[in-house]
């Protein structure tokens, strides 16, 4: 834990941060040190791929002129965030889980941190302010937060999205890229975990040239119903159903979004 400034820079997994691993879990609290105030919780934007909850170009000093707690965190991205083989072995939205693990951090520590677990708003940027969408329809996320906001982004955009039968045709072609021999889901998996993390990640760029460049390629996924689930039906299916949160919230657009494409 680093406090600099009222800052504090935490863990929210008890593993080490490396570049060689996973182990990218931290997120940073900004705070006036004053007592029960609103929270404020950022997810940072990066097309489910790049970004930091510590990037310069996102400074906590406008919100802090009001009296909140901001917190902003760091999620896994790219393969190792959303790689899904369509089935339980690789069920995919790790980032996503990611994100309610440090949710249930700030429920039980933030009071630590002179903020209020009872009122606790979420919002995001761009590719997560899509997650923002899809924790509003996520049991997995039920109490975590009160209200939102929505900067550029929804669940059910094309680019938000994949539904598992077809995101196990994307798994296929990165075992092939990493020179996996194997078809069936388990090995494959047991493959790529035995590769570096950081070339993992670095590899997604080639993928850039035989998918089409508007689609996103690591993207949150339905799952099987199995133990730990984030979802398992279509964000559209789940709206229509109305499964989500009938919270208090702020949707609209940022300025010159998606303008480089």
């Amino acid at each position: 834990m680093a406090v600099k400034d009222g800052t504090m820079r935490v863990p929210y997994s008890k593993r080490s941060k490396n570049m060689d691993n996973e182990d990218c879990l931290f997120l940073n609290v900004y705070t006036p040190l004053k007592k029960m105030l609103p929270v404020m919780v950022y997810i940072h934007e990066g097309a489910y791929l790049y970004g930091s909850s510590s990037s310069l170009e996102f400074g906590p000093e406008y919100l802090l002129d009001s009296d909140v707690v901001l917190v902003t965190m760091d999620c896994r991205l790219g393969l190792l965030g959303f790689l899904s083989t369509g089935n339980g072995e690789a069920p995919g939205n790790f980032g996503l889980k990611d994100q309610v693990l440090a949710l249930l951090w700030v429920q039980e520590n933030i009071p630590n941190f002179g903020g209020n677990p009872q009122k606790v708003t979420l919002f995001g940027l761009s590719s997560q302010s899509n997650c923002v969408h899809f924790h509003t329809l996520s049991d997995a996320s039920n109490g975590l937060f009160h209200q939102y906001i929505m900067q550029g982004g929804d669940a059910i955009s094309y680019r938000s999205f994949q539904e598992r039968r077809e995101y196990s045709k994307f798994s296929k072609a990165v075992g092939e890229r990493f020179g996996c021999p194997f078809n069936n889901s388990r090995l494959l998996v047991n493959y790529l975990r035995n590769d570096k993390a950081t070339r993992l990640y670095d590899s997604i760029s080639v993928f850039n040239k035989t998918w089409q460049l508007l689609e996103m390629m690591c993207t949150p996924t339905n799952e099987p119903n199995i133990d730990g689930v984030f979802i398992t039906d279509t964000p559209f299916n789940l709206l229509r159903g109305k499964s989500r949160k009938d919270y208090p919230f702020i949707n609209g657009m940022t300025k010159d979004e998606e303008l480089y494409f």
